[in-house]
């Protein structure tokens, strides 16, 4: 029956190429012929397929350039009007895009009236009351935000309850708002991450006293937080890997070294009542030498610990043998900087060493000191590490009343919009010759604020009594003598 159909249509074919300019007319007439001929042979399948039959190729090639545009036309005519019985389903835009609207059309057999037809549609094979009902054959439908195929199905009953029922598979590409929004949602979900990683963060420092015990000597070891106050944090020491203090707010242990050239390893583990931990550690080789040791690095007055060195500061450091003041100052103290000896620094007396800290050259890997006597009876050797760290800023709420807030500092806090509220920049541990000539470019929301002629390290800000959301604050430090230090710290603000 197939092979009879082609070769029907390429005769007939053959005539419309002699015939070709024998108008519209003819053409029409081929088309209506030509889709009766091509009909299949079970038409309810074919209305289930809501479509005419494929037409194969090699009717196609045959088919002259200039009239194919006509005679596709004409065939389509010719199988509408043949398949004006069948229950159609329809979509457009077809296919659809994403986050946008479908509108389907439900066509009753023999283009019969909806009006008094039962509708009832699906959509992805779940029942959708709020599209079906009496006369409802045309739904506007939702798609998904992803891209893929919508199902969608209707079921109608007609005069004399005839029940018809179509599908359709629509295609669901992306559209450009989805992609921008996803896109626009991917960063917003970015900035949570790196702002929880922040608010996540905190670091613990542990001291001893003394800085360099001698052998078999007691300690006091002593933790503080950085970022967060651990006074009601848990906190256990491990001294050689053994606990030896652990409880809620146990901030000082203390424990004794071994013999002189022993390594002491000390640790500590802190957990924040919110789940949040740090971990520290360090190495302890008692000596027969003491060191006391400071910095010119920058801490506020009102903080209570040491002051680290950092690049570009200078460690003062004592060396104190463990005799009398009087045979100490007589004694001979030879420095050595990564085993070199430093004469200018060297000789009888000397037992202060000052050291600059470079700013991005490699750091000296040890500093000893050799304490001897003139007939060599005394003498001693000890190293010292060089605990350098990095400028940690940090910003505090400033009250008039109460000055400032030095509990711990903050990343985020709430206030009432309208109200007035002052920030006080501390760059912890910046050496003293750059802090005070230290630039502070405060920023609101990404612009930078005018330079303060008078406080510069401090920001006030008083709202709108009408505004409200989140207001980003970042401080900028900089030097205009040495175009290698910068340092920055944000902060957010949220009124209500």
């Amino acid at each position: 029956m197939y092979e009879l159909k082609i070769e029907m249509m390429n005769l007939f074919l053959k005539q419309i190429w002699v015939w070709r300019c024998g108008g519209a007319l003819i053409l029409a007439l081929f088309g209506v012929i030509l889709s009766l001929i091509w009909l299949p042979a079970n038409p309810i399948a074919d209305a289930q397929s809501n479509g005419c039959p494929t037409i194969p190729p090699e009717i196609l090639q045959q088919i002259p350039p200039e009239l194919l545009q006509q005679y596709l036309e004409a065939v389509q005519a010719g199988c509408n009007a043949a398949s004006s019985s069948a229950f159609t389903l329809s979509a457009a835009p077809n296919p659809g895009e994403t986050d946008s609207i479908v509108i389907a059309t439900a066509q009753l057999p023999n283009n019969g009236n909806p009006s008094s037809a039962q509708f009832t549609w699906f959509v992805q094979n779940q029942k959708r009351s709020d599209l079906s009902g009496i006369g409802k054959n045309v739904a506007g439908i939702v798609t998904p935000s992803t891209p893929g195929s919508l199902l969608v199905r209707v079921d109608a009953i007609g005069p004399a309850n005839a029940t018809s029922s179509a599908h359709i598979s629509i295609p669901i590409i992306l559209s450009s708002q989805t992609k921008a929004f996803q896109g626009l949602q991917n960063q917003i979900d970015d900035l949570i991450q790196q702002k929880n990683a922040v608010e996540s963060q905190f670091d613990v420092v542990i001291q001893i006293s003394p800085d360099a015990p001698k052998p078999s000597e007691i300690v006091i070891l002593a933790v503080t937080g950085l970022q967060q106050d651990v006074s009601g944090a848990d906190i256990i020491w491990f001294f050689n890997n053994k606990k030896i203090v652990g409880g809620t707010g146990a901030k000082t242990a203390s424990a004794q070294v071994g013999p002189a050239g022993s390594t002491n390893t000390v640790r500590v583990l802190v957990t924040l009542p919110d789940g949040r931990t740090a971990e520290q550690s360090l190495s302890i080789t008692p000596a027969g030498i003491d060191f006391y040791w400071w910095t010119n690095a920058y801490v506020p007055a009102w903080y209570r610990g040491k002051a680290l060195p950092t690049p570009g500061s200078t460690i003062f450091i004592q060396a104190r043998p463990s005799f009398s003041a009087s045979i100490s100052n007589a004694l001979i103290y030879t420095w050595l900087l990564d085993g070199e000896i430093v004469q200018s620094a060297s000789g009888q007396g000397k037992s202060l060493f000052a050291y600059g800290i470079p700013k991005t050259e490699l750091l000296a890997s040890s500093i000893s000191v050799r304490v001897t006597n003139l007939s060599k009876t005394i003498d001693q050797t000890a190293d010292f590490s060089i605990p350098v760290v990095s400028p940690d800023p940090q910003i505090y709420e400033l009250r008039p009343l109460e000055g400032i807030r030095t509990a711990q500092p903050i990343q985020t806090v709430t206030r009432q919009a309208g109200k007035a509220i002052d920030l006080v920049i501390e760059p912890f541990f910046i050496p003293r010759a750059i802090f005070t000539t230290a630039r502070y470019q405060w920023a609101l929301n990404g612009k930078n604020l005018p330079f303060a002629a008078t406080k510069p390290w401090v920001f006030g800000m008083t709202s709108e009594p009408d505004s409200s959301g989140d207001q980003d604050i970042s401080v900028t430090l900089d030097n205009p003598s040495d175009s290698q230090f910068q340092l920055s710290k944000s902060m957010r603000i949220t009124l209500q």
